[in-house]
């Protein structure tokens, strides 16, 4: 996927662009570098951007509004798109070197508070700003990204910073690194999934008589396990309603925040007892979320107006203030850490059984705490794993770690209320409220006759058909919280996370 920037100059003037000592002589770098990957065997796709107050587009503005009252980006685009590819029909028709209309889009990015006199009497101004840009460009790339990704093959996001248009490149720029941190996220453990350059070439001055180099840098962005929303950022936003338009309510992202922290505070027993949606339902709603972005931040305002004979029109595009596009952003990084989670948690099946869970399945923590490089959880949670399963007054029935741990001697009363330290110092396994229980399982010793005809004896703990009776039994340890402990966990965490 190449994301180019581009006028509606006629006609275009062709270019030697240099890439690896390979001369492509082609109108647009984006195309040079596009023949590059193809020749290569990759499959290539385009995406231009044009910012609404070219000429051509404003045109096309101002007849779609005096027409039809009203805009539609999506058509805009269409006949931008036509447009387009009458400039470029030649270099498609000219080369046999398999890009074709199909593997082309456009979109239009809305200007900053643009103005244009089309004659003595008319007036056009579009208003936008820097985030309009930016989110509209993002929300763009993010759909695609998770349109290829579906696949099992390896993509390449790459940006030309070729052309002018300041305000798109530094908003083009932002995007890449943005994007790349989201597919990290998205992505956590799966290496070279996605890479993301950007793509310029030696300056193109005067006359075009000479070759082009042409220059293509990786964007490398660390990945972190952090959450960059709260509780108490969520209560702040709680009126904005642009934001919601894009996420619905805000139960899936309290979910986020808390299954973020259920594994951050090494809490397993909270992350597999509280419902939290599944990996299939979370990717979903972030789609969602994509594709209401695209379109809110393309939804346009038609003002018309007649001062002392001048008619003039406002086109005006959705311009959310610096902090919602950092929120939206944000929020979009939260799913996207929620659904890497989640993924983790499903892919070893852990989750709450009626009757308790097992020590030996807990353990399985300890390969989610490695894969996000939480190395101090897993060896505090096997810790108290281990600190359970060598306590000798565990019986068959269930009882709080406080009542066991309780010697007889002492008079003392067993504090009902959860200690917030203790939970988070002893993996979630906080003694007011942690149920244990003894459970025998069966180790059966099976027959297997060999080739040679000698007998051979092996224990396995899953039946065979023609098996021996039990020669031996196991004991496992199973742990749940009590009914009510979920609840107060849930509302600790969400004042502690507030305070923090």
């Amino acid at each position: 996927m190449v994301w180019g920037k581009q006028r509606l100059d006629e006609p275009y003037k062709t270019v030697k662009y240099v890439i690896d000592g390979k001369t492509f002589e082609t109108s647009l770098v984006s195309l040079a570098y596009a023949r590059y990957l193809i020749q290569r065997g990759e499959k290539v796709k385009i995406t231009f951007f044009f910012p609404a107050s070219l000429s051509d587009l404003i045109q096309l503005f101002t007849n779609y509004a005096e027409s039809k009252n009203e805009i539609n980006i999506a058509e805009l685009e269409q006949e931008l798109r036509k447009i387009f590819i009458d400039l470029i029909k030649d270099v498609l028709e000219g080369h046999s070197w398999g890009l074709s209309e199909n593997d082309i889009s456009v979109k239009i990015v809305p200007p900053i508070n643009y103005v244009s006199r089309l004659s003595q009497e008319r007036i056009v101004k579009i208003s936008a700003n820097y985030n309009s840009v930016f989110l509209c460009i993002l929300s763009s790339v993010l759909n695609d990204l998770l349109i290829l990704s579906k696949g099992e093959n390896q993509n390449r996001f790459i940006a030309d910073m070729n052309q002018g248009f300041n305000i798109i490149v530094s908003a083009m720029r932002e995007v890449v690194r943005t994007s790349a941190v989201i597919s990290n996220l998205y992505f956590w453990g799966v290496d070279g999934k996605n890479q993301f350059q950007i793509l310029f070439s030696d300056p193109i001055l005067g006359d075009i008589k000479e070759s082009f180099s042409v220059y293509i840098e990786d964007i490398n962005v660390e990945k972190s396990f952090y959450m960059p929303f709260d509780f108490r950022k969520l209560n702040t936003i709680k009126n904005e309603s642009l934001i919601w338009e894009i996420f619905g309510d805000d139960e899936i992202l309290k979910n986020a925040i808390l299954c973020f922290y259920s594994i951050y505070y090494n809490l397993p027993l909270l992350a597999i007892s509280y419902k939290f949606q599944s990996h299939k339902e979370i990717n979903e709603q972030i789609e969602k979320a994509v594709k209401n972005l695209e379109g809110i931040i393309k939804r346009v305002r038609i003002e018309k107006s007649k001062i002392s004979g001048e008619s003039k029109l406002t086109i005006s595009f959705e311009s959310p203030k610096s902090e919602q596009r950092e929120h939206i952003v944000n929020l979009l990084i939260s799913l996207v850490l929620y659904s890497s989670i989640v993924k983790e948690l499903e892919r070893y099946n852990l989750k709450q059984k009626q009757d308790g869970i097992s020590l030996d399945e807990l353990k399985k923590f300890s390969k989610i705490y490695r894969h996000f490089n939480l190395v101090v959880n897993k060896e505090i949670l096997e810790t108290e794993l281990d600190r359970i399963k060598g306590n000798k007054g565990i019986a068959s029935e269930w009882k709080k770690l406080s009542e066991i741990d309780l010697k007889p001697a002492e008079l003392k009363p067993i504090d009902k209320e959860i200690n917030l330290r203790n939970l988070i110092a002893h993996s979630g396994f906080e003694k007011n409220i942690t149920l244990v229980k003894k459970r025998e399982k069966e180790t059966r010793a099976v027959k297997l006759i060999a080739h040679s005809g000698f007998e051979k004896s092996i224990i396995l703990v899953k039946k065979r058909e023609k098996e021996t009776p039990a020669v031996k039994k196991d004991e496992d340890i199973l742990v749940k919280y009590d009914t009510e402990a979920v609840g107060k966990i849930v509302n600790l965490l969400q004042r502690k996370i507030e305070l923090t």
